[in-house]
């Protein structure tokens, strides 16, 4: 079993024979590779796998446009909205570097996403975490409520979460 770069698994038939002999016999829409004008595949509903022909960038750019967000948050102002939240000058300065770098790596619909998400959560009193592994590091996380460690408090550095690609080193 192999996964592509878009997250699709991809089954041959050693995969196929394993699944068989463990009890797994709903094959709807599993992606195979490597078997072609098998009758068993055609019956089951199995898929020939084909290589989607978009970049991984498009790839993401639609899956984002799918995630279901109200209206209200898709148009969200992100940058306004967390500038909001600060109140003193050393929190809109810590927010303004993490913001440029969430437009930079085009994270600004994730941050939509959570925000919404958060509330949510919190309307529907759903227990999300205290805080976890490197998104400690954001301050904009914090302040947006995703977790509850001031990252600015115990001087934690941004680029322990967005990290820098290696051709920007």
């Amino acid at each position: 079993m192999i996964k592509d770069e878009f997250g699709t698994i991809i089954l041959n038939e050693k995969d196929i024979i394993e699944l068989l002999y463990r009890g797994i016999d709903d094959f709807n829409e599993i992606v195979v590779d490597g078997i072609t004008d098998n009758e068993f595949i055609k019956k089951s509903g199995m898929i020939q796998y084909e290589k989607p022909s978009m970049t991984i960038e498009d790839f993401d750019k639609q899956n984002r446009q799918s995630w279901f967000v109200p209206d209200e948050y898709k148009t969200l102002n992100v940058i306004d909205y967390v500038l909001s939240l600060c109140a003193n000058q050393n929190e809109i300065d810590r927010c303004c570097d993490e913001l440029e770098l969430f437009v930079k790596y085009e994270m600004i619909d994730v941050l939509r996403f959570l925000i919404y998400f958060i509330k949510r959560c919190d309307e529907e009193g759903i227990i999300y975490g205290i805080g976890r592994g490197s998104s400690v590091a954001s301050y904009v996380l914090y302040k947006i409520g995703l977790h509850q460690v001031d990252s600015l408090k115990y001087n934690l550095d941004i680029n322990d979460f967005i990290k820098p690609s290696k051709d920007e080193e």
